[in-house]
């Protein structure tokens, strides 16, 4: 059984998958669902997704036996990469990882 998060503003929907991913949509107009991340950290498939009550963090559980949190202020997330990541990160891995945000690499590469 998977379980999906929806955050408390209803806006938007995390939806675990048996690749171990979890994928977050914004769904401020169902019609028209839009991908807004995907996250990738897990060993098996994800069974369970949920946002924090002010929606900045989202809890994922694994069949792996492993639990995650994930920050989900894109500005936090970069300033986490660029702290951590040493090797260049070319502009199509940017948008992949940080869709619509200017590329900007760890280390100025």
């Amino acid at each position: 059984m998977y379980r999906l998060g929806i955050s408390a503003d209803g806006r938007r929907l995390a939806t675990p998958g048996k690749d171990g991913t979890v994928r977050v949509w914004d769904v401020g107009d169902p019609a028209a669902p839009v991908a807004v991340a995907t996250l990738t950290n897990h060993g098996d498939s994800v069974k369970s997704a949920s946002f924090s009550p002010d929606g900045t963090v989202l809890a994922t559980g694994s069949a792996d036996a492993t639990v995650r949190l994930w920050h989900l202020d894109a500005g936090e997330a970069t300033t986490r990469v660029r702290a951590r990541v040493r090797t260049p990160i070319d502009p199509a891995e940017w948008q992949r990882r940080f869709p619509g945000l200017p590329h900007d690499p760890p280390c100025g590469h």
